[in-house]
């Protein structure tokens, strides 16, 4: 049975008829209240049981926002929604006993500026011919928190435009001129100290890139684009793929790294160890290595640079046969350890943006290197298939979080819903309204 099908025997338990069985009146009564949120999304079966399980209707309150009605393709229906907020009077004018409505306008998360833009925005496209509602004074938000220096032009909502007349809406060079004109921007906020309102410590203080958060319809295909667009300037970012231990650029080379101690002739965790910043070897050196023989193995390959004298390559492979010498002797994670001594990872890591969180994810590998080794003695191999199986199940260690000036956050616009950005004046967030 899937959920609809228990929603229609839910259905056939409580109605007959047109009317609630016995066992709904059983039900109803052991409820005071019911309260359903996120109602723009009910569909009418939901609505059946809503009625079935109350008190003739009369202790159901509802919680709703059409305007965030996402759910058509699931079978929601927003007009059910929409049919109470049109025909219930306001609370100060409904008759005792009659349903009654109550707009919740005051917003909690935003200054007065972001309100502005919003409702400036939605009186523009909100209309009954398009979304199903005029958007009135009645909808409109209104400021509920109190903010310093309130009138302040600085918080003004901005928009910027790009011009890409000339390019395709999904290239990626659209994405990347995009990208970059959004890190410009953020660096100019970070470089000029921009203030912002902590309402955590009650006082403003400087921006930090952890205060930011980049909010794109999807993430899947742009957010790497905007990552490296940040990075191009000294800056890092989090995203939900990237906020994972072991999907973290500094762990990731530790893996890799690993995989290769363990075996070598494996091209991607090769390329992938070779690249990192522990190693580094550029994409130009790779690929002139690639032109010279397009079939072999890049083992192969990085053995042949060494023999004509390539220093970088002949060190690499020195230091990659004493790691493959002493780890079958070793645990896991004093090989790790080994690792880290002798390329300086916690030194090259530090001393890129977001340094501290780096440090910590890589301290953090460590450790679960050393409870894997201290269940039972389980090698390299047991330890880099445990690893590989964790990637392909899609499974993934939670990264250590480190308090400070932290990372440019990227999500999904869907994700951030419900979400307060509490440090983040800027940032515009729409309070629901029934």
């Amino acid at each position: 049975m899937d959920f609809n099908d228990l929603e229609h025997f839910a259905v056939k338990l409580l109605v007959k008829d047109g009317k609630p069985t016995p066992l709904a009146h059983e039900i109803a009564s052991g409820f005071d209240e019911i309260m359903v949120d996120e109602y723009q999304d009910s569909n009418s079966v939901q609505e059946t049981i809503f009625n079935a399980v109350s008190q003739n209707g009369q202790n159901l309150f509802f919680v709703g926002d059409v305007k965030q009605s996402i759910y058509g393709f699931r079978l929601a229906n927003p007009y059910i929604f929409l049919e109470k907020y049109q025909s219930w009077d306001d609370k100060e004018n409904a008759k005792d006993g009659k349903p009654r409505k109550l707009n919740l306008t005051r917003n909690f998360r935003s200054r007065e500026q972001v309100l502005e833009a919003t409702n400036y925005i939605f009186k523009n496209i909100m209309r009954k011919a398009l979304g199903d509602l005029d958007y009135t004074e009645k909808e409109a938000l209104y400021t509920g928190a109190d903010y310093p220096n309130p009138e302040d032009e600085s918080y003004k909502t901005e928009v910027i435009l790009l011009d890409t007349q000339n390019t395709d809406d999904d290239a990626p060079e659209k994405t990347m001129l995009e990208a970059q004109m959004v890190a410009k921007r953020i660096k100019k906020l970070l470089d000029d100290k921009f203030p912002i309102y902590d309402r955590d410590r009650n006082i403003t203080r400087d921006i930090v890139a952890g205060d930011i958060v980049i909010l794109l319809r999807s993430v899947n295909r742009k957010a790497f684009i905007f990552r490296k667009a940040l990075e191009q300037i000294g800056l890092s970012a989090e995203t939900d793929e990237t906020s994972g231990l072991l999907s973290s650029s500094e762990v990731s080379s530790i893996i890799s790294i690993l995989h290769i101690i363990d075996n070598p002739r494996q091209d991607v965790e090769l390329i992938g160890a070779l690249r990192s910043p522990l190693i580094g070897f550029n994409e130009q050196e790779l690929a002139d290595m690639r032109v010279l023989d397009k079939k072999a193995e890049f083992y192969e390959l990085i053995k042949n640079s060494a023999e004509q004298g390539n220093q970088k390559a002949i060190d690499f492979l020195s230091m990659l046969d004493n790691w493959r010498k002493i780890s079958a002797d070793l645990p896991v994670c004093t090989l790790i350890q080994k690792i880290f001594e002798q390329t300086n990872a916690m030194g090259v890591f530090g001393a890129m943006p977001n340094g501290k969180q780096r440090q910590q994810n890589l301290l953090a590998f460590f450790e679960r290197a050393r409870i894997f080794e201290k269940n039972s003695t389980q090698g390299l191999f047991r330890f880099t298939s445990m690893l590989r199986g964790m990637a392909e199940r899609g499974e993934d260690w939670q990264a250590v979080q480190v308090k400070g000036g932290g990372a440019v956050k990227i999500m999904s616009i869907h994700k951030s819903k419900g979400l307060e950005f509490r440090r983040e004046d800027r940032q515009m967030m729409v309070n629901r309204a029934v």
